[in-house]
């Protein structure tokens, strides 16, 4: 009996250790979406200057291609929720699109809200860090596993609740679901070195940016070197 169950949970392993080697070793092949079909993606706004940069960035996108929009804060994070708002109220606004002095009104597409615990709050002991990492990625799997809430594109670009999120995408790509790009912006304030997040996610993410062309840290085939914001 004993020896029938280290077998078995030798074989268990054995796939279990397969599987993985599979999920972060295979490159993903994505197919090549037409100009006009929607983009599903969510952006998660770190607060204060990672907010700021990401929205930058968020409004060269075309709004009616990339929709819905799903934006990502930290608990208690006012500041990203009412700039997200303010940034959607711009896309709304009547613009001259014909260039012949006619005001049309630009549609926004839906957008929402999601709120997660912080994996790291400010001045928190680094003893402590790891029980609120948990509690992010519990809360990132029960909303992206559990709720099954389907993404294209995920933006990032810190701080730490960007380590839960991916920990989540890649288990969805483990089991087999339906997972999103991950694209990690570095913030332009980074001119020689990376970040702290930035360094844990470079081997994961799908693209990697960096805004200084001169920054040495980091260079690959799936790193991008040009200003964005």
């Amino acid at each position: 009996m004993r020896g029938a169950l280290f077998v078995a949970f030798t074989a268990l392993l054995a796939i279990f250790v397969y599987r993985l080697i599979s999920v972060l070793s295979t490159k993903r092949v994505e197919k090549r979406r037409e100009a006009d079909e929607p983009c599903r993606v969510a952006i998660f706004l770190g607060s204060g200057g990672h907010t700021t940069e990401l929205l930058q960035l968020l409004s060269a996108l075309p709004p009616k291609r990339y929709t819905p929009r799903l934006y990502i804060i930290s608990e208690g994070d006012r500041f990203s929720r009412a700039k997200a708002i303010e940034h959607e109220a711009s896309w709304s606004l009547p613009n001259d699109s014909d260039g012949g002095g006619s005001q049309q009104k630009q549609q926004p597409a839906h957008y929402s809200f999601v709120e997660l615990p912080r994996a790291r709050k400010v001045h928190q002991s680094f003893l402590s860090a790891p029980a609120s990492v948990v509690l992010a990625l519990a809360a990132c799997m029960r909303q992206f596993v559990w709720k099954r809430t389907e993404l294209d594109v995920i933006l990032m670009n810190g701080p730490g609740t960007c380590v839960p999120i991916m920990l989540t995408v890649y288990v969805q790509r483990f089991c087999g679901m339906h997972s999103p790009r991950l694209i990690y912006v570095e913030s332009f304030a980074r001119v020689r070195t990376l970040s702290l997040t930035a360094k844990l996610l470079r081997p994961f993410v799908d693209r990697f940016v960096l805004q200084w062309p001169q920054n040495p840290s980091v260079s690959g085939a799936d790193v991008h070197k040009s200003w964005l914001v």
